[in-house]
């Protein structure tokens, strides 16, 4: 790898929103939101991640444990840097028994981009069920967009 990557860009708070995926027009964006949430993460130099969290509001918490990985890929200039994840539900809270994992990918920067967001894109899967509605198995998409 030409450039050590900056995985301290991934620390900070992030606003989550994940999308079911659906090929049909829809009304409004509400239709196809799958979660919201804030999302605060404490990256390592080394990629792991230190305690961190997703919270979907009140009593809805959730631990986030994974890793980031940069490699060259293409003619980008910058290392590419991808981040899988594991957010776990907290005994006690409406979480317990809940786990997701994520893939994503922090957005390059356009190198003439104007007033560009740091942005985690992705998919996540629901790995256990949890209520009659909520079963495993199903897959969204995501962004976290780091705020200022």
């Amino acid at each position: 790898m030409s450039e050590i990557a900056d995985f301290g860009t991934l620390s900070g708070d992030w606003i989550y929103r994940s999308f079911i995926n659906t090929t049909q027009p829809v009304q409004e964006l509400s239709d196809i939101l799958f979660g919201e949430g804030d999302l605060t993460l404490s990256v390592g130099a080394d990629g792991f991640f230190q305690p961190s969290t997703l919270s979907f509001g009140t009593g809805y918490g959730m631990n986030v444990f994974g890793q980031a990985v940069a490699q060259n890929v293409g003619t980008f200039s910058q290392p590419r840097i991808s981040v899988e994840m594991k957010a776990f539900g907290i005994e006690g809270e409406k979480t317990a028994g809940w786990l997701y994992e994520y893939r994503g990918y922090l957005v390059p920067d356009w190198y003439n981009g104007v007033d560009q967001a740091t942005a985690i894109v992705g998919t996540v899967i629901r790995v256990l069920a949890h209520g009659a509605g909520s079963p495993a198995g199903v897959v969204a998409s995501f962004v976290a967009v780091k705020k200022s």
